[in-house]
């Protein structure tokens, strides 16, 4: 069991947590639509895929932690998590995903050009 006791501080910082990794995973989810440049539907279905993530981690916190009950403190752990990723480090984990990205893509370039892997992929 998650939680042995009740126990409102318990379930307000994994509420704080989810809505931390809740942020992360739409962050995930955007940047990985950016670089493969989805058309419309995928983009529906990511963003249904996400909804139902976000769905099932909050059912979990609330079912779990808040004895199956949904209160105003759990409600406020979610948005307190999701905005604290939003004006903290979101934008330093884009940042890194964008070079990490780039990165890449310059060394699959340059292995592309190998004389072996040519032979491979005629």
């Amino acid at each position: 069991m998650l939680f042995s006791t009740y126990n409102q501080p318990a379930v307000f910082m994994a509420a704080v947590y989810a809505g931390l990794v809740m942020g992360f995973v739409y962050d995930l989810f955007r940047g990985i639509s950016h670089v493969f440049h989805f058309k419309a539907f995928m983009t529906g279905l990511m963003d249904l895929l996400f909804w139902v993530l976000a769905v099932a981690v909050a059912f979990v916190v609330l079912y779990v932690g808040d004895q199956r009950e949904i209160r105003f403190f759990a409600l406020l752990g979610f948005g307190l998590g999701g905005l604290l990723y939003a004006l903290g480090i979101s934008s330093a984990l884009r940042w890194m995903g964008g070079q990490l990205v780039s990165f890449l893509k310059r060394a699959l370039r340059k292995v592309a050009h190998w004389p072996f892997i040519q032979r491979i992929f005629r």
